[in-house]
């Protein structure tokens, strides 16, 4: 079960050497739960920087005399 946990690559290796109809069901499986916390950390990455913009426009200083 470790090479299907570890990562993409192991599990669809996995995959490919178990063959037949549950190889054919695995690989699919795989690359949807591969892309779908792709998905997840970039969302949470996106709100990270948004947040941060936020932040800094409410804590800069603003320049008075255009400088």
């Amino acid at each position: 079960m470790g090479p299907v946990l570890g990562s993409i690559g192991g599990a669809l290796g996995v995959a490919g050497h178990v063959g037949g109809f549950l190889g054919a069901e695995l690989a699919p499986r795989v690359e949807d739960r591969f892309v779908s916390g792709m998905d997840l950390g970039l969302e949470v990455g996106a709100a990270v920087a948004v947040a941060g913009v936020v932040i800094a426009l409410l804590a800069l200083p603003s320049r008075e005399n255009g400088r």
